[in-house]
C-alpha cells in the first residue's frame, strides 16, 4: 500500500460526493441543504456527508430513490476502502514498531488505539453497505404494484443464495 492509493482512494470518493452533490441539485434540493452538504464535502467529513445525503433521502421525494441508493451504496463502499488501506498502513507501522525493542510504548499504544478506531469505523460502514445492497437488489417502483409480495421475494432470493453455496 502506499500514500498515493490511500491518496486515489479519497480522490475517488470526493468525485462521488460531488457527483452526489449534483444529483441533489439536479433534483431540486434547497440551496441551504445543498450549501450542508457542499461544507461536508469541503472538509473532507465523509461521514457527515453522508449522514446528510441519508436524511435527505428520507425526506425527499423528488428524487429518483433507486439512482440515489445506488450512488450510496457507491459511497460507503469507498468509504471503505480508504478505510482499510489506512488500517493496512497502520498495520504495517505496528509490525515494524512492534520488531524493533527501541520503540516508545506510546507510540505504540497511540497506533493501536487509531487502529480500533478504523475498526469501529469499519463496522459502521459495513452496516451501511449490506443495507444498500439489500435496498438496491428490490427496485422502488416494484412496491407500487398492490401485488408484489416483498419477503416472498427476499425468500426466493435466499433460497437462491443457500442453492448456489450449496455448489
Amino acid at each position: 500500500m502506499t500514500a498515493a492509493q490511500a491518496q486515489e482512494a479519497r480522490d475517488r470518493l470526493h468525485v462521488h460526493m460531488a457527483d452526489m452533490v449534483s444529483f441533489f441539485e439536479e433534483g431540486g434540493c434547497e440551496k441551504k441543504s445543498l450549501s450542508l452538504l457542499s461544507s461536508a464535502l469541503e472538509s473532507h467529513s465523509h461521514f457527515d456527508f453522508l449522514e446528510l445525503a441519508e436524511g435527505y433521502s428520507k425526506c425527499m421525494a423528488f428524487v429518483d430513490h433507486d439512482a440515489l441508493a445506488q450512488k450510496l451504496a457507491t459511497l460507503w463502499a469507498g468509504v471503505e476502502q480508504f478505510l482499510l488501506l489506512d488500517k493496512k498502513a497502520i498495520n504495517r507501522k505496528l509490525r515494524v514498531l512492534e520488531e524493533d525493542k527501541k520503540s516508545d510504548p506510546e507510540v505504540i499504544a497511540k497506533l493501536h488505539a487509531k487502529k480500533d478506531a478504523i475498526d469501529q469505523e469499519l463496522a459502521r460502514v459495513l452496516i451501511q453497505i449490506i443495507k444498500y445492497n439489500l435496498i438496491n437488489s428490490v427496485p422502488v417502483k416494484q412496491f407500487y404494484d398492490k401485488n408484489y409480495n416483498a419477503i416472498a421475494e427476499y425468500d426466493k432470493k435466499k433460497e437462491r443464495e443457500k442453492e448456489l453455496s450449496a455448489k
